[in-house]
């Protein structure tokens, strides 16, 4: 079966397994744009089912057919997919068989679509159980949350974000505001943590191991403070004010401050402005 997506401009990338799109120049679709997250999705071939579309829990989110897809979906010929402006129609040609476009829901078959993307997987019971690790998953916990979990359970950091990302729970204005991704760091990296799937079912997690962007160090070099640095480089995460304010333990309106002493360091008026200011100012160097 031959696979491929169609650009606008007609410019056409074959999918030879596993197709990654995002900003990173190791990518097999590089999109050199702010708005792209550095490995955005994929197009991920599945066994004999056909090519799959994964969103990696980027900020800006990917759309098929005009939707944002919150779980990896099966791509059918003419499918049109858009990140973040920049458009592909999916075409395949020789496929004998059509299969539904729902995932299968078994544990094991969930949780296989992403171990093949190079994610690390816990699937959790509807009651919060860890009911399977990766082996992957399994490595990464031990290697950025030190000491054995008790009884096999979760790190208790791990368990406290989870616990604030029930959707009653993040709805309510008496509870605090936990970020949607989890970034643990460990050294020059990181390991983060995502929801792929919450159902009455399963709940499953997503771990990925990455290098920031932006390093607090590197952004220093641009005359910034510490703090300012570490405020700036969550900004290009995409993460609000509330949002910085919980991971640095500060309060929104401090956060504020910082990023006015940002802006007038760097001679910009905006967040956007400065993310560009500092892409063209650092550009390779970034690690």
């Amino acid at each position: 079966m031959e696979a491929w997506l169609q650009a606008g401009n007609g410019k056409r990338f074959q999918i030879n397994g596993d197709c990654s799109i995002g900003r990173l120049p190791e990518n097999h679709i590089v999109l050199d744009d702010v708005r792209v997250s550095r490995r955005h999705a994929l197009v991920h071939a599945h066994g004999n089912s056909g090519q799959w579309l994964v969103d990696f829990g980027s900020s800006n989110g990917v759309l098929l057919n005009g939707r944002r897809i919150r779980d990896p979906i099966q791509l059918q010929d003419h499918d049109r997919i858009e990140i973040s402006g920049h458009a592909f129609i999916f075409r395949e040609q020789h496929r004998a068989q059509k299969s539904s476009r729902q995932p299968d829901v078994t544990t094991e078959r969930v949780a296989g679509k992403y171990t093949a993307t190079g994610h690390g997987i816990i699937v959790l019971t509807s009651t919060g159980e860890v009911q399977c690790i990766s082996e992957l998953a399994q490595q990464w916990l031990k290697n950025y949350f030190p000491g054995p979990p008790a009884n096999g359970s979760l790190p208790k950091e791990l368990q406290r974000w989870i616990q604030r990302q029930n959707p009653t729970l993040k709805q309510s204005a008496s509870v605090p505001l936990f970020p949607e991704t989890l970034f643990v760091p460990c050294e020059n990296r990181r390991l983060a943590v995502r929801i792929a799937e919450n159902t009455s079912v399963h709940r499953i997690l997503l771990l990925t191991e990455e290098q920031p962007v932006f390093t607090p160090a590197l952004l220093e070099t641009l005359g910034l403070t510490c703090r300012e640095s570490e405020v700036l480089r969550w900004v290009a995460e995409g993460k609000s004010n509330p949002e910085i304010g919980i991971i640095l333990d500060l309060s929104p309106r401090t956060v504020s401050k910082h990023l006015e002493n940002i802006f007038q360091k760097l001679g910009v008026e905006s967040r956007t402005a400065a993310l560009l200011f500092v892409v063209e100012t650092l550009g390779k160097t970034a690690t």
